[in-house]
C-alpha cells in the first residue's frame, strides 16, 4: 500500500513540475510579425470571389442556377409531349397480326454423371430435346 501512495506522490509531483515548466508557454502568443501575417493570409483568402473560385473548378462541378418557375415549366412541358406522343401513336396506329416465321427445330442436350470417390463413375445420363417451335 505504501508503495502505491509513493508512486501517486511521485506522479503528483511530476506532474506539478511540468506545469510550473509549461507556465510561461501557456501565456505566450504569436508575435506581432505573426499577427500580420495570419490577419493578410484571411484578407487575401477573403479578398477572393466566388467567381474566381467557380473559373477554376471543372465543368463537370460548375452549377448553374434556374428559376423554379421556369424549371418546373420545362418539367411540366417535357411531361405532356412524353404522354402526348405516347397517346397519339397508339391511336392512330394499326396493329397488325404478326406472322411467325419459320423456324427450325431446336435440339436441346444434357448429360449428367455421379461419381463415387474411389469407385469412379456409378451412373450416367443423356437426354436430348427436339423441339418445334
Amino acid at each position: 500500500m505504501n508503495d502505491r501512495r509513493n508512486e501517486n506522490d511521485d506522479e503528483s509531483a511530476a506532474n506539478d513540475e511540468l506545469e510550473r515548466f509549461l507556465e510561461p508557454l501557456k501565456q505566450a502568443g504569436p508575435s506581432a510579425i505573426g499577427k500580420a501575417r495570419i490577419r493578410e493570409a484571411v484578407a487575401s483568402a477573403l479578398a477572393e470571389s466566388a467567381t474566381d473560385r467557380a473559373r477554376r473548378l471543372p465543368w463537370w462541378r460548375r452549377s448553374i442556377s434556374v428559376p423554379i418557375p421556369i424549371a418546373a415549366a420545362l418539367v411540366l412541358l417535357a411531361l405532356v409531349a412524353a404522354f402526348a406522343g405516347r397517346s397519339g401513336s397508339a391511336s392512330s396506329a394499326k396493329v397488325e397480326p404478326q406472322v411467325a416465321a419459320e423456324t427450325e427445330p431446336r435440339v436441346n442436350y444434357r448429360a449428367s454423371e455421379i461419381f463415387l470417390c474411389g469407385i469412379g463413375k456409378v451412373s450416367s445420363e443423356r437426354i436430348f430435346e427436339v423441339r418445334e417451335d
